[in-house]
């Protein structure tokens, strides 16, 4: 590699680390690190919703608390049928 290529990617892997940890570094003035969250959140925002992992858990807590929420009736017990009475099983 020569001195391009590693100034290159020099330059952009101090700005991925910039962009990831810029708001932490505390020898950086307050408005420098402010634009390191404000990059950050502009960049997630441009993430489509539907790639967005989905809350499965809320799902199921809403329809608990909805099921919870209803008066259940008891189940009939199954008639049984006596073992004499073969000819209406089939």
């Amino acid at each position: 590699m020569n001195a391009k290529k590693v100034g290159f990617w020099a330059v952009i892997l101090i700005a991925i680390f910039f962009i990831l940890d810029g708001d932490r570094w505390e020898f950086l003035p307050q408005p420098v690190r402010n634009a390191s969250f404000e990059t950050r959140t502009f960049l997630i925002g441009l993430w489509p919703d539907w790639l967005k992992p989905k809350d499965r858990n809320e799902d199921m807590e809403q329809e608990i608390e909805r099921l919870q929420g209803q008066v259940l009736a008891p189940v009939p017990e199954p008639s049984c049928l006596p073992l004499s009475d073969s000819s209406r099983l089939t």
